[in-house]
Order: C-alpha cells, then structure tokens, then sequence
C-alpha cells in the first residue's frame, strides 16, 4: 500500500484528504506544521507529499527545499495545494523549486486522485527505470533524476498558466498553435511549433510531423500505416496523428519495437 504524506493545518482538509485517499487504497499519515512533516516524511519516507503553502511555522516552499536536502526524500513528489486566492509567482516558485503539481482549493476527490495517480506512477517509473540501469552496471548506483514538468504561461483568448504534464499535443496553425490539453480544452495560442519545441520538456515531446507535437507519456497505441509512416493514437483524443517518414527514425530512437 502507498503511503502518503498530507501537511496543512487545517484539520478539516486534513480529515478530507484521509477519507479520499484511504477510500482508494492509499495510506495516509497528516502533519499539521511545516516541521511536523518535514520530521514524518524523515520517519516514515512517503511515496506522495500534499503540502499546503501557508502553515502557521514555515511556509510549504521552505519545507519542499528541506526535503530536498535528505536523500530519502529529495526525489519524493510533491503536490502543493493552496487557497483560491493563489498569485501566479507563487505557482511559478513551487514549480521552480521541484512542485509536481499545484491544486487550488476547494477541488474535487477526483482532481486530487487523478494528480496522485499521475504522480505516483511517473516516480514508480522512474525508481524502476533506475533499478533496471544498475542492474546493466553492476556496482554503480544511478540517481533518480526527477523529471521536472513546467508552467507555461499561454496568452489566448484569456491569459492562462498550462502544465505541461496536461497537454496532450500541439498542433500548428499558420502563426499559431493550437494546445490540446487532458481536461478537453484547446488553447490557441500565438506561438510557432518551433518555439514550443525549445520551451517543452524534451523527455516528454517529440515532433511526429512538420506540424504536429504530441507528449508521449499520452500515446496509447502506434500503428503503420502507408507510404512507409505512422499513425499514433492519444489517449482521449479519437483521430490519430500522423508521424511523416522524415521523423519515423526519431519515433523509433523512443520506442524500442514498432508495429510492422
């Protein structure tokens, strides 16, 4: 069972966090200050840490920069979580500092479970992936290196911040590009495919056409398709995205077997 950590002082959101999470098969462990649960996470070492921003000792960016320090939690993941009336430097700086995700109050059991979800198997993956690399390398430890997501600031139709774990893909427009993200939205937003691929997590996207990004850790299924190309399929997307042949060898760098 994976253990979770929940620091805020609030009793009630703390009660609420239990129910959902142990509901799901989650077990959960609460603090009520900054020091209680850098202390907890040093004691129990969570898969999982919410963290309100305000606490009534230290605030949950001098906690996440304590954590960092040790080395049973510094590659923790850390969800923030914060009251409605949250500045976008703040989320900038919780991003800045290693935050995985950042959640406003109040939100749903199903926005929580879902970041917790995503979360939990991103840092499985990659304590998996580094098991596996010292495995070929007897004697030699690799480190987990967490894979950062990032906020960007998108100016459309309205001014929004987008992480980048929520797109899905990009698809280009003229001066234009139109983002697709998981909760069914599309921002169009006036940047070239070109500038995104500099801005973008390369672990995550890769260019599949002249006109098309899509983030991988979404990819269901590839198939070929004729002409030699490729045609991947996103998770709640229908149409498929075509991979032209000149980015085929880039795709195949990625996946290790491609359908024949």
């Amino acid at each position: 069972m994976k253990r979770i950590l929940a620091i805020d002082d609030d009793s009630v959101m703390c009660q609420y966090l239990s129910l959902v999470l142990s509901e799901n098969k989650y077990m959960v462990q609460t603090a009520s200050t900054g020091k209680e649960g850098i202390k907890a996470a040093k004691e129990i070492s969570p898969d999982l840490i919410i963290c309100d921003v305000l606490l009534p000792d230290i605030d949950g960016f001098h906690v996440i920069k304590e954590l960092q320090k040790q080395q049973l939690t510094k590659n923790v993941p850390i969800i923030f979580i914060s009251a409605c009336k949250t500045e976008i430097d703040d989320i900038r700086r919780a991003m800045e500092l290693g935050a995985d995700d950042y959640l406003i109050k109040p939100f749903k059991p199903e926005e929580i479970l879902k970041s917790v979800e995503v979360r939990m198997k991103k840092y499985q993956e990659l304590i998996k992936a580094s098991k596996q690399e010292s495995k070929k390398t007897p004697g030699s430890k690799k480190p987990i290196s967490k894979e950062k997501s990032k906020w960007i600031l998108v100016r459309g139709g309205n001014i929004e911040l987008i992480n980048t774990d929520k797109i899905l893909y990009l698809l280009a427009e003229a001066d234009y590009t139109k983002v697709f993200t998981d909760d069914g939205k599309k921002h169009m937003v006036s940047r070239l495919l070109k500038k995104w691929e500099e801005i973008l997590p390369k672990e995550n996207f890769l260019r599949i056409h002249r006109s098309a990004i899509v983030n991988l850790d979404y990819v269901k299924k590839i198939e070929k398709w004729f002409n030699s190309a490729y045609r991947i399929y996103i998770q709640n997307t229908g149409e498929p995205l075509t991979v032209s042949r000149r980015y085929v060898p880039k795709i195949k760098s990625y996946f290790l077997e491609l359908p024949n």
